[in-house]
């Protein structure tokens, strides 16, 4: 998927992929080279969701069980903290987010709130 952030700040993404997922990773590319990698070391099955939000001070990672309960993924054995796991699609740049994982993708939603000042 491919935007242009317009907004006067970066961007925050919402990202919801349902399982079955493998080993999911985000990519984020910026003016067609590679910015940022944020790999999830977890399984996702069938009929549950990863959930990945960037909101400021709403920073999530979490899987939505098959019951709609929410379980947080924010563990040393599904994330590398020593990584930037924050993604933000910064301004007035082309920016490609890309979306892999071990196994094929077959559903996946990318929200992205693009934000403008106000006087």
């Amino acid at each position: 998927m491919q935007y242009i952030n317009n907004g006067h700040v970066e961007s925050p993404i919402l990202v919801e992929i349902s399982g079955e997922v493998v080993n999911p990773k985000l990519q984020l590319y910026v003016e067609g080279e590679l910015y940022q990698e944020v790999p999830f070391t977890v399984e996702i099955a069938e009929h549950e969701k990863l959930l990945y939000g960037t909101k400021e001070n709403d920073f999530y990672l979490n899987r939505q069980k098959t019951d709609g309960t929410l379980e947080s993924l924010f563990s040393l054995e599904v994330l590398n903290f020593a990584n930037d796991n924050v993604m933000r699609l910064p301004k007035d740049k082309s920016c490609e987010v890309r979306l892999i994982a071990d196994n094929e993708i077959l559903n996946a939603k990318v929200t992205i709130f693009a934000y403008y000042k106000a006087v």
